[in-house]
C-alpha cells in the first residue's frame, strides 16, 4: 500500500481568525489557497492517476482540500475521519 500525503494550501491567518473568537478548526483556505490547492490536486493527478481513497480531517480547510482532489480524481471515495483532526482520537 502507498499513502500519499497532500497538506492543505494557504488558510486564513490564524492569529486574525483567534482574534476574532473563532475555532481554529473552521478556519477556511485562502482564495489563494483554494487555488493553488487546485493546481496542485491537478498536478499530482498526472504523477498519480489513480487514488483508492481521499481521506481528511474534518477541518474546513482539510475538506476543501479534499474537495479540491475529488474534483481531480472524480471516481475516487472520499471519507472525513475525526481520528485525523488535532485532537483526534489516534487509537
Amino acid at each position: 500500500m502507498r499513502v500519499l500525503l497532500f497538506r492543505h494550501g494557504p488558510a486564513g491567518e490564524r492569529r486574525a481568525w483567534a482574534a476574532k473568537g473563532k475555532p481554529d478548526a473552521e478556519r477556511p483556505l485562502t482564495k489563494k489557497g483554494v487555488e493553488r490547492t487546485r493546481q496542485a490536486a491537478r498536478g499530482l493527478c498526472r504523477l498519480a492517476p489513480r487514488l483508492e481513497r481521499i481521506a481528511a480531517s474534518p477541518l474546513v480547510r482539510a475538506e476543501q482540500t479534499a474537495y479540491a482532489l475529488a474534483e481531480a480524481y472524480p471516481k475516487t471515495a472520499r471519507v472525513s475521519l475525526d481520528e485525523l483532526a488535532p485532537d483526534g482520537d489516534r487509537d
